[in-house]
């Protein structure tokens, strides 16, 4: 299992963060997401391929940035 950080410019009020919470639960191999909105970072647990995340981020509205 690994931590992903990615940062959500776009992520800026709670239904933002309900938005890209609910998105990201659906990509395979996620099994925890932590959003905060005033950070506009969002924290992603399990075996999760960046590029999945990232998809489905913009297919959302949300564009993202692997931080690490």
């Amino acid at each position: 299992m690994r931590t992903l950080e990615v940062s959500v410019p776009a992520m800026t009020c709670r239904h933002c963060v309900r938005s890209v919470t609910a998105r990201l639960r659906d990509v395979p191999g996620v099994s925890l997401v932590v959003a905060d909105a005033s950070r506009a970072v969002v924290e992603l647990r399990g075996t999760v391929v960046d590029a999945d995340v990232l998809t489905a981020l913009e297919d959302c509205g949300f564009p993202g940035v692997v931080l690490g």
